[in-house]
């Protein structure tokens, strides 16, 4: 938390590393936000100058700040902006990765130091107007005069749906009329997945104007990427900005390999 502790060395060298790539690999981008930390404005320095942009500073963005206040602070400052580079700080980069993306706020994404994540916004979803609601609220009526009854899921106990569902991405509450083709499957899981007749109770409130569900989605933005400097300083030839970390695992790899194809009795994983 300490305001004043400077990049070290290899901080220093990463930042321009980054910076460097950012401006190669991205679109242009039209604002830079900088935390009130001096390594973040170091490093929104390097970006800037690579950049052509002049940083501009917010608490929102210091290491302790909420992932909800740091949100709209940049929503507020991005307004109009088609892209914003935000450098800030552990553990709020992850909190707000995950808060954006709708992750759970316990286990939130590895951010390695000079990382870059690329997040994509979602498009708002539509809201409800009020002729839907009437033609919804008919189309039920209709089919609980005629003893028809409603599906919903059940089932959706894995962790996968689990996941999606506290996510925002599904909803475990959705309900289809029984004429309808089956509910969609749930994304990236395998489970089956039944349905269910839901009571005579929902005929009733069908007949009294069934309400819809217009619950928000949690995820407002996809991660594309998270890119560490160790993936750039391979890519740019700079091996001295490769963390030992990352040559040891390199070198493991390569014993792996080596033993692999001459012992493979030998070989232990």
């Amino acid at each position: 938390m300490d305001p004043t502790r400077p990049l070290t060395d290899t901080g220093k060298d990463q930042s321009r590393m980054m910076a460097k790539w950012l401006k190669k690999q991205l679109p242009p981008h039209d604002l830079l936000l900088q935390s009130n930390m001096k390594r973040s404005q170091q490093t929104a320095k390097h970006i800037g100058k690579k950049l052509d942009l002049n940083p501009v500073t917010t608490s929102a963005l210091d290491p302790d700040a909420k992932p909800e206040d740091a949100l709209a602070e940049i929503q507020r400052l991005g307004a109009g902006k088609k892209s914003v580079v935000v450098v800030s700080h552990s553990p709020l980069v992850q909190h707000l990765v995950a808060h954006m993306t709708g992750m759970p706020s316990s286990s939130p994404i590895h951010f390695p130091h000079a990382a870059v994540a690329h997040l994509e916004p979602i498009p708002p979803r539509k809201p409800v107007t009020e002729a839907q609601l009437k033609k919804r609220s008919k189309r039920l009526r209709e089919a609980a005069d005629e003893g028809a009854t409603e599906k919903s899921w059940v089932g959706g106990t894995c962790e996968t749906c689990i996941e999606n569902a506290d996510a925002g991405w599904i909803d475990m509450d959705d309900q289809f009329p029984s004429g309808d083709d089956e509910p969609p499957a749930h994304p990236n899981c395998n489970c089956e997945l039944e349905t269910r007749d839901v009571q005579e109770a929902r005929a009733v409130e069908a007949r009294e104007g069934y309400p819809i569900r217009t619950i928000p989605p949690k995820q407002i933005a996809t991660l594309h990427s998270l890119v560490t400097p160790n993936v750039v300083a391979r890519d740019e030839d700079d091996l001295k900005l490769v963390t030992d970390d990352s040559k040891a695992v390199v070198e493991a790899a390569r014993a792996y390999v080596e033993a692999l194809e001459h012992d493979t009795e030998s070989v232990q994983i």
